[in-house]
């Protein structure tokens, strides 16, 4: 048998590990869809500096991509 307490405990914790999983979704979400904005510059001719700076990715994510 579960007591308050614990059920309450174990509430919260799913709540905040449902939490944590959209913030760490909408995180890669977000980097993917740099990535493809990368993937087009590249594809348009913009040089890697200048990709890294207006996507904000390291450099060598961009040298992945070709």
């Amino acid at each position: 048998m579960i007591c308050r307490a614990e059920e309450a405990g174990r509430k919260d914790g799913i709540k905040e590990g449902i939490q944590i999983g959209r913030e760490e979704g909408r995180q890669v979400g977000f980097v993917e869809c740099k990535l493809e904005i990368a993937k087009n510059m590249v594809r348009k001719g913009f040089a890697n500096d200048e990709i890294a700076e207006i996507t904000e990715l390291p450099i060598k994510s961009i040298l992945n991509i070709k």
